[in-house]
């Protein structure tokens, strides 16, 4: 939609300034209006190609900012990827990774992430890697 490749006009130049929470919602926003307009019959258009371009962008910053994302980010972020057919190997490895490396004391922030995930967050992670 217009707006929304608007929007990616103006977020991309400050992505540096974005938390993981403001990733994950945005490219959740993204995934679910590329999800809907997919589902209406539509033919695919600016959206897919403009969200695809941020889908890109974000990569480099969710890896750079991943151990701040929680449980819900996580899993909204894969999610995202997943339903939009976005590639990012390197991103879902990272997420594997950090899910399921045993982390040490000194590395608190991101000790034991994966049983702070409630059955919804497993389930849409689940979902992203099927």
């Amino acid at each position: 939609t217009p707006l929304f490749n608007a929007m990616i006009k103006e977020l991309l130049p400050k992505l540096h300034l974005c938390n993981s929470r403001v990733i994950a919602t945005t490219v959740w926003a993204y995934a679910t209006v590329a999800d809907n307009h997919h589902h209406s019959g539509a033919k695919p258009g600016s959206a897919k190609t403009s969200s695809a371009v941020l889908f890109d962008a974000m990569i480099p910053l969710i890896l750079e900012k991943l151990d701040e994302f929680d449980a819900h980010s996580l899993a909204n972020t894969v999610w995202a990827y997943a339903t939009v057919r976005h590639p990012a190997p390197e991103l879902f490895d990272a997420i594997v990774k950090i899910l399921t490396t045993e982390k040490t004391i000194e590395d608190a922030k991101s000790l034991e992430k994966l049983s702070t995930f409630n059955s919804q967050e497993i389930s849409n992670t689940v979902w992203a890697y099927a």
